[in-house]
């Protein structure tokens, strides 16, 4: 039988999305494994550990995803998930110890 891929729950990253603004979503202590899903309408930019003030961008970024798609990040250490989107809603940020 396979082993899971991750065990135990999953976290949220918490924070507010401003549409068009670098906004920072955080996880209360670091992440192993992050998936990202982007359900927001839009093509959204994500920055793995940025800055308390967030330079991600549409040209500063470390992931771009299209509406629809999602993102697993496995290995290192993630506190931090930063987001770039003409949206308020429809992105999900999750991890894993």
């Amino acid at each position: 039988m396979p082993e899971d891929l991750f065990s135990g729950a999953s976290t949220a990253a918490t924070g507010t999305i401003t549409a068009n603004t670098a906004s920072l979503l955080s996880f209360a202590s670091g992440m192993k494994h992050v998936i990202i899903n982007n359900d927001s309408g839009q093509d959204a930019y994500f920055k793995f550990n940025d800055a308390s003030s967030p330079t991600v961008s549409a040209t500063v970024y470390d992931v771009s995803l299209a509406d629809g798609e999602k993102f697993a990040q496995d290995g290192g250490v993630v506190t931090n998930v930063s987001v770039y989107v003409d949206a308020t809603s429809g992105v999900r940020v999750v991890g894993w110890k």
